[in-house]
């Protein structure tokens, strides 16, 4: 039992979940028989692999400053009721994206989809995420 609420908190912190993991192995499809069979297709171009790590970089890096600045007030979990030691963070990265921790996981996971040159998995994880 308690190995399996430590790999539920685990699954949890790191946002891997059956959607996640559907999506995840869809794009992996879609690069496999983009590979095998449209050939002609550039899936090692060296400007999509760019934009994508500077995409993934720069998500990565706006979700963990907001985790950093938010501190003890962010939270994985929608909060429906405040609570007495949660405040309001209007400073830092906050002050110019209200919501850092969903803004960087949307360019995270867009960028791995053009990285990998995904252009049907780009479209819909944009459609999705957002």
């Amino acid at each position: 039992m308690q190995n399996e609420l430590n790999l539920t908190a685990f699954s949890a912190a790191w946002l891997i979940t059956y959607q996640y993991t559907v999506a995840m192995g869809t794009s992996l499809v879609e690069y496999a028989f983009e590979m095998l069979f449209v050939p002609w297709f550039p899936k090692e171009h060296w400007l999509p692999i760019c934009i994508g790590l500077i995409c993934i970089a720069l998500g990565d890096s706006i979700r963990k400053v907001g985790i950093i600045t938010a501190g003890a007030n962010f939270t994985l979990k929608i909060q429906t009721q405040k609570k007495k030691k949660h405040r309001l963070v209007t400073w830092g990265i906050y002050r110019y994206i209200r919501h850092p921790g969903y803004s960087g996981w949307l360019l995270w996971a867009i960028g791995t989809q053009i990285l990998l040159c995904n252009p049907i998995c780009t479209f819909a994880f944009a459609v999705v995420v957002s």
